[in-house]
């Protein structure tokens, strides 16, 4: 009889310790995850280079790759991880970056920012401005980058850049004074004149040796100066034109007196 009653309570204190035992290790292996999950750091998407680029040249995300790594490091390498991952619009490298190096603010400079057009100009180019169209630049024609051609309006007769009127058009033409040069900026203003109407002016920063900035100041003080994005240097025959391609009925007169010509 003893031995009825002493079973049941064996097996009773059996299941007990059972459960006791597997009540710890359960809540030891809900601790161990636990700690594994408040020790996993935070992961941050950053930009890699995927081949070098050279200072000056455009950072886009052709050359670039995404990874994540932890925040705390993007952190300490001054990339703000609360910010969406982007590129700013016409940045360049500030220095020449190899593969497999992090995208960060200091190495990347845009054209808002000081210093930004010594980063990108060659070192045996200077920076001339010239002011442009505001339609020119509509639609991204022309941006950071392009390759423009600057033409002539000229004439023999009156001299077009003082003046908005051709009062003679025997003698005008128009003619390439810089073919494919580079700009190395695009500034555009916006400000009110006297009517209360905004005016907006746009000024090219052009990329240019010595030679082409002496020819260039010429240029702007006897002609109407006009600049259009570059097919290359190749098309500098076609950029070449006079009255008689826009007046097919135009023909000179010449007069010979005592030796000399003239044109009417």
């Amino acid at each position: 009889m003893k031995f009825k009653v002493l079973v049941p309570i064996a097996l009773i204190a059996i299941g007990a310790g059972l459960y006791g035992l597997s009540s710890q290790y359960f809540a030891k292996n809900a601790e161990v995850a636990a700690g594994s999950a408040v020790n996993e750091p935070e992961l941050s998407s950053v930009y890699v280079v995927a081949k070098e680029i050279l200072k000056g040249e455009a950072v886009t995300k052709a050359s670039l790759e995404i990874q994540r790594i932890p925040e705390a490091q993007a952190l300490q390498m001054g990339i703000d991880t609360s910010q969406p991952l982007n590129l700013p619009k016409g940045g360049v490298a500030m220095q020449d970056i190899p593969a497999g190096e992090y995208i960060t603010a200091s190495t990347l400079i845009s054209p808002e920012d000081a210093g930004y057009i010594n980063a990108v100009i060659d070192a045996d180019k200077v920076p001339y401005a010239i002011a442009v169209n505001p339609t020119d630049i509509i639609g991204g024609l022309i941006t950071h980058g392009t390759l423009v051609d600057v033409v002539a309006l000229s004439s023999e007769q009156q001299n077009l850049a003082n003046e908005d009127t051709v009062t003679s058009y025997q003698t005008v033409s128009v003619s390439p004074v810089l073919m494919a040069v580079k700009v190395i900026k695009v500034s555009q203003e916006t400000h009110q004149d006297g009517r209360n109407k905004s005016v907006t002016t746009v000024t090219l920063i052009l990329e240019l040796t010595q030679k082409q900035v002496a020819k260039l100041a010429i240029a702007k003080n006897i002609a109407q100066l006009e600049v259009h994005k570059s097919l290359g240097l190749q098309e500098a025959s076609e950029l070449q034109a006079n009255s008689g391609d826009v007046l097919p009925d135009y023909r000179a007169i010449v007069e010979f007196r005592a030796g000399e010509a003239t044109i009417k």
